[in-house]
């Protein structure tokens, strides 16, 4: 009897699975944004930092919560994780140039982890088009968090990013996009840094 509730409740959602999926292809893209105007999305990225920094350049992986306003904006709260992030390297001129890890002087660690938040806003140029490349302005506002503490520097790193991206709308439910940033941080001086995004969206018609 179990057996014949679980294959009945698997044989619904997937009914209705199917139904939303296929009534969102027979919307245009306008109709989709106002009527279904919540996403997710997961990606990654990598984050390039300048070469006078405490850490080298890291990938990361993210996942995001989004929004659709009316008729150009998205919204968007993004959580990204950066499972290893190495040491930058330095050398010691008053030891003769002798090479060593900016990390460990700093944390004592060869190596740290770090989430960040963020709130980000995109712009995009052809939102409500049929067609499938939609380009985009993005700017976003965060902090990062370093899971060692520093001696001289904040391990809690504001930062602002701005760039330009593309999205390219596979179906009127999934879409992928990347784009390129420039990226200033504040918790060891100015630093100006680049930031580099990819993921794949899907809108919420459940």
């Amino acid at each position: 009897m179990k057996r014949y509730w679980a294959m009945l409740a698997c044989l619904t959602f997937s009914t209705f699975a199917v139904t939303s999926a296929f009534s969102a292809e027979s919307e245009t893209r306008e109709e989709l944004r106002t009527k279904y105007p919540w996403n997710i999305s997961l990606g990654g990225g990598w984050k390039d930092f300048e070469g006078d920094e405490v850490v080298a350049d890291s990938p990361f992986v993210s996942c995001q919560l989004e929004y659709d306003y009316p008729s150009r904006w998205t919204f968007m709260g993004v959580l990204a994780y950066y499972p290893k992030i190495d040491g930058n390297m330095g050398n010691d001129w008053t030891a003769g140039g002798q090479e060593y890890n900016r990390l460990r002087k700093e944390a004592g660690v060869d190596s740290t982890k770090a989430l960040s938040l963020s709130v980000e806003g995109l712009y995009h140029f052809s939102p409500n088009s049929e067609r499938r490349l939609d380009p985009y302005l993005v700017a976003s506002a965060g902090v990062m968090h370093y899971f060692d503490e520093f001696a001289d520097v904040n391990s809690w790193d504001p930062n602002v990013t701005a760039g330009a991206g593309l999205l390219y709308n596979i179906s009127r439910q999934w879409a992928v996009r990347a784009d390129a940033r420039a990226l200033v941080t504040f918790s060891d001086g100015t630093q100006a840094n680049s930031f580099f995004t990819f993921g794949a969206v899907y809108k919420l018609t459940l």
